[in-house]
């Protein structure tokens, strides 16, 4: 994971390595997992900055952005919260945001709508919710935690350490496209990238009150990108009062390529302070490690 650091206030470009040295600093707390904008929480097991850590990529705390550095073994669990919607506005008889417990607040009575998950497969069309036919077997109904030392492409290739693509005929449309399908993906220090893709299928609410759902029967998509047993260190920002950062995208939703990522950093006060969790020898995540300014050992 070799990212560029701009200073928009120096205007001094820096490249974060792999074999930079690290200056320890005060202790800090690693930043914490969220999961803003969406009706559908994902969660980990383990401790925030020894099995998994996450980087935010904007410094507005109301924006939904993040990406997971996990060890394999870590189990990823999924779950509604109240946040938990539908897609039809004019809907009659439901309100759009039905919550946990699904329109009639009983807990699991069905009408919650149910939550499917797909690992990767960028490129491959298939249907989200089940109006008009079935969703495919490799995106099933969530039903218990799952972790990357166990999870399969079609249960038969293992996730971990498979990256590319299967190399099947690509379709004469993009909907066509229902054979062929992106693997996890390598950046440029060899980390290896999976997406965790998630939504519900709502048909089971409109079901419930007899009202068609009008092809707006999936809701509360939302994917994440997760680095499984990362090789490179992970940086963390905090920004406060007028400090800023923005740090471009690592991929394309849909797209099996990863990009060089840059962050941009805008300070009118002091420096942003940048926080950083190194992988030991052993590609655990164990080792806090914070830079108080650019005159540090961090930047090259």
């Amino acid at each position: 994971m070799c990212k560029k650091i701009l200073f928009l206030v120096s205007i001094v470009l820096v490249v974060r390595l792999a074999s930079t040295a690290f200056a320890v600093g005060d202790p800090v707390s690693p930043r914490a997992l969220t999961n803003r904008k969406a009706g559908i929480d994902v969660s980990l097991s383990g401790t925030n900055g020894t099995d998994w850590v996450v980087e935010h990529t904007y410094h507005d705390t109301a924006i939904a952005d993040q990406l997971i550095y996990l060890k394999s073994n870590v189990n990823i669990s999924l779950a509604h919260n109240v946040r938990n919607s539908i897609m039809k506005r004019d809907s009659t008889v439901l309100p759009p945001v039905i919550g946990i417990d699904g329109y009639d607040g009983m807990p699991d009575s069905g009408d919650e709508g149910d939550i499917h998950y797909k690992i990767d497969r960028d490129m491959q069309c298939h249907l989200y919710t089940t109006k008009s036919g079935s969703i495919p077997s490799w995106a099933p109904i969530y039903s218990a935690p799952f972790n990357f030392d166990t999870l399969t492409y079609d249960g038969m290739l293992a996730v971990l350490g498979t990256v590319g693509d299967n190399g099947a005929d690509w379709g004469s449309t993009p909907r066509g496209s229902t054979e062929r399908f992106g693997y996890g993906q390598n950046d440029a220090a060899g980390n290896e990238w999976h997406t965790l893709t998630y939504w519900d299928d709502d048909q089971p609410v409109y079901d419930s009150v007899s009202e068609d759902s009008h092809r707006q029967g999936a809701s509360d998509g939302h994917w994440v990108y997760m680095c499984v047993n990362p090789i490179t260190p992970v940086i963390q920002f905090n920004a406060s009062g007028s400090e800023q950062y923005y740090t471009t995208p690592l991929k394309t939703y849909h797209v099996p390529k990863t990009w060089e990522q840059t962050t941009y950093l805008l300070s009118l006060e002091k420096p942003t302070k940048p926080i950083l969790i190194v992988p030991s020898s052993d590609n655990l995540l164990g080792s806090i490690k914070t830079s108080g300014s650019p005159s540090n050992p961090f930047w090259m």
